[in-house]
C-alpha cells in the first residue's frame, strides 16, 4: 500500500532539529501543520541573519585607533542613491543625503560612486604640474586640483558621518584615502573595503526574481538567505517575501515515501 510522509516526517527530512530560530526556538515544528507553517519555517531560517543586520555603535566604542577601524569596515555601491556600509558582519543602507551630501548630482557624491565601482577601487587624480611652452616653466595644474578637491570633500563628509555614526574620533589631519604608488602618481584609494565579488541588485523586483529562481532551482538554503538579504537590502519588505517563499512552497510536489520503499514483490524476489 502506497503511504506518503506524514507533514511531521517530511518536515524532519528538510530542517535539522539542529537549526534554531531567531529567538533560540527550534527551527522544527513537532507537530503537524498547514503549508503556511512550512513557508514560515523557511522564512524564518533565511531572515536569521538579516534579522541582526542592525550596525551597533557599542561594537566599536573600544578601538582607540582610527585606522584599524576604517581598514575593517566595507562599503559597497547599491545605485546612484544608496550604498552600504558594514562592519563586523552588520550592515546597513545609507542614501547620500544621510551620508551627508546634497543629493545624488553632485560632483563629490558622483565621484564617490565612480571609486566605488571602478575595478581597482583606484581615483587617479593625474600630474601635479603640466609643463607650458609659452613661459618654459611648469604650471600647476587645474585639473588635479579640481579632483584633489572633490577626494578631499568627500573625505570631510564620510569622516564626519563616521563619528556620528560609530563615535569614532579621527584626528583633524586624518585621511580615509591613501596613495598607491605602484599604480603611478597621483593615484589614490580609500583605506576601507570595497568588495566586487557579490552582485547587487539595484531593483527590488531584480532581488526578488533572484530569489524565485534560486528557490524554484533548490539551490541550498546559504544561497537563498543570501537572496533574501539582499532582496529586503534592495527594499523589498518582509511579508513580500513572505509571500515568495509561501507560493513556491505551495509549488513543490508532495514528497512521495513509496519513492525510497522498494515494491513487496521485489523484497519476495530471489537472486540468482
Amino acid at each position: 500500500m502506497n503511504r506518503r510522509l506524514t507533514e511531521e516526517e517530511r518536515k524532519r527530512r528538510i530542517y535539522s532539529k539542529s537549526d534554531v530560530g531567531i529567538n533560540g526556538t527550534p527551527l522544527f515544528i513537532g507537530t503537524a501543520g498547514d503549508i503556511e507553517d512550512d513557508a514560515q519555517i523557511i522564512l524564518q531560517k533565511c531572515l536569521l541573519s538579516s534579522k541582526t543586520t542592525k550596525i551597533d555603535s557599542e561594537e566599536v566604542k573600544g578601538i582607540k585607533d582610527p585606522d584599524t577601524f576604517i581598514r575593517a569596515l566595507q562599503v559597497s555601491y547599491l545605485d546612484n542613491t544608496e550604498v552600504k556600509i558594514q562592519y563586523k558582519g552588520k550592515r546597513k543602507n545609507y542614501t547620500c543625503e544621510s551620508i551627508g551630501f546634497r543629493d545624488g548630482n553632485t560632483k563629490a557624491w558622483k565621484t564617490f560612486l565612480e571609486i566605488l565601482q571602478n575595478k581597482d577601487h583606484v581615483y587617479n587624480l593625474g600630474p601635479a604640474h603640466l609643463y607650458d611652452k609659452g613661459i618654459h616653466k611648469k604650471i600647476r595644474n587645474k585639473e588635479y586640483e579640481n579632483r584633489l578637491n572633490l577626494l578631499k570633500q568627500i573625505n570631510k563628509k564620510l569622516k564626519s558621518f563616521l563619528t556620528k555614526q560609530y563615535n569614532i574620533k579621527f584626528p583633524p589631519d586624518f585621511k580615509l584615502y591613501e596613495p598607491q604608488p605602484t599604480k603611478g602618481p597621483g593615484v589614490y584609494s580609500f583605506k576601507f573595503q570595497i568588495p566586487s565579488d557579490k552582485p547587487s541588485y539595484k531593483t527590488k523586483n531584480q532581488a526578488l526574481r533572484h530569489l524565485k529562481k534560486l528557490f524554484s532551482d533548490g539551490i541550498s538554503n546559504d544561497a537563498v538567505q543570501s537572496a533574501v538579504e539582499t532582496a529586503m537590502e534592495a527594499g523589498a519588505s518582509q511579508d513580500e517575501v513572505s509571500k515568495i517563499v509561501k507560493d513556491l512552497v505551495l509549488s513543490q510536489p508532495e514528497y512521495d515515501a513509496t519513492k525510497d520503499e522498494p515494491d513487496s514483490d521485489d523484497e519476495n524476489k530471489e537472486v540468482d
